[in-house]
């Protein structure tokens, strides 16, 4: 039977004085159940913040970079300097299956990553992360740039799309002199719709877009682009060549960011996945070192 103040059943036992001292012993339990359960959600919730500080690279690349980049910044040091110990560290990574071909790329992309910030800027571990991190998620949108071509990084497809819009953007002229491919790449990278037209003519143009990427892969493709063309002879390029070096541009992209992520990231999940032409391809590229090196050695 229930007792309380309005219910007084016949076979109620309690008085009055009873049930309050009842209540009252009851809201002290209660507030005793109460804290101790607060101080073991507490405990939990230190625990659990603990681990995850421990392990912060498994939620926070941001975090992950600086545990890594700890270990061979251990104080503020130049550009040079910085990139200089990073390849360091690469070369003696025991957890590297083959760094002979991962630490050049890695070693490539910290330059460039750093190769913007003022010349005496000094990194320490959270500095050179900053403007590693910025720009290695900044160059993972090279695959987003509109009419160019689709898949990730390490598998990008160029689009049979980009063949047109590359060749109405400098129409009526069937190709492009080569000198000029940089800037065009730049140009069709920041604003496709008005990519023909120099910026002090483009006021009038009205066409926009969601942004798609950042300026990163604008200033890497340009980058990448006159790398390229100052190894070639002077001429021209048809949409055909331009696509494909923009093809070019983003394998490449993806094979730094991957060496980055083999060397910074090392013990998170990979999220870049190696297919299997761009796996056959690094192996060879051993293979030749080896042969090479082998053939060196006898000659001596």
């Amino acid at each position: 039977p229930l007792c309380g103040p309005r219910l007084h059943p016949p076979n109620c036992n309690l008085t009055m004085n009873g049930t309050k001292l009842l209540a009252l012993a009851a809201v002290q339990a209660c507030g005793i159940v109460f804290a101790m359960a607060s101080v073991h959600s507490a405990q939990e919730g230190a625990a659990h913040k603990t681990h995850h500080t421990d392990a912060g690279h498994m939620l926070d690349p941001m975090v992950g970079c600086i545990q890594v980049a700890a270990q061979f910044l251990k104080e503020p040091v130049l550009r040079g300097k910085a990139v200089e110990a990073a390849a360091k560290f690469c070369s003696s990574a025991s957890h590297l299956k083959d760094p002979s071909y991962v630490c050049p790329h890695f070693k490539e992309a910290i330059e460039v990553a750093l190769e913007n910030d003022p010349v005496l800027k000094k990194y320490d571990a959270e500095s050179f992360c900053k403007s590693a991190e910025e720009y290695m998620v900044g160059l993972r949108g090279a695959t987003r740039v509109p009419n160019t071509g689709s898949g990730p990084l390490l598998n990008f497809k160029v689009s049979p799309r980009c063949e047109s819009t590359v060749a109405s953007a400098f129409a009526p002229d069937e190709t492009l002199d080569t000198m000029s491919v940089p800037d065009f790449w730049y140009a069709m990278c920041n604003n496709q719709d008005c990519a023909h037209f120099l910026p002090s003519r483009t006021k009038w143009c009205k066409t926009q877009r969601a942004p798609t990427h950042s300026h990163v892969v604008c200033e890497a493709v340009r980058k990448f682009a006159r790398d390229e063309v100052e190894i070639h002879e002077e001429g021209t390029m048809s949409p055909k060549q331009i696509c494909s070096l923009y093809g070019e541009f983003v394998k490449e992209a993806g094979i730094d960011v991957d060496a980055y992520e083999k060397v910074i990231h090392s013990e998170t999940v990979k999220r870049l996945t190696v297919p299997m032409e761009i796996a056959e391809e690094k192996a060879l590229i051993t293979s030749q070192k080896v042969r090479g090196h082998y053939a060196h050695h006898h000659r001596a």
